[in-house]
């Protein structure tokens, strides 16, 4: 199995963050709700049959999420 390690930091003047630990037996994982705006970062380790769990990888990965939603304009229609 493995355990995926996501930390977000949204703001960059904080140093306030927020954790969340999934384990799972697949090699891919969606969130059950969308990311908000900001900086996140991953890792990932692996689990053993014996229980035995790796380092988690490093470094980690960083990317970052623009915007939740855009705007749609549509065009004006005069009749």
């Amino acid at each position: 199995s493995y355990t995926l390690l996501i930390t977000s930091s949204n703001d960059s003047l904080s140093l306030q963050e927020a954790t969340d630990t999934i384990t799972t037996t697949l090699s891919e994982f969606t969130p059950s709700t969308d990311l908000a705006t900001g900086v996140y970062t991953w890792t990932v380790r692996a689990h053993d049959a014996a229980g035995n769990a790796s380092a988690y990888v490093s470094p980690a990965v960083t990317f970052t999420i623009e915007s939740e939603t855009s705007p749609i304009y549509l065009p004006l229609l005069l009749k």
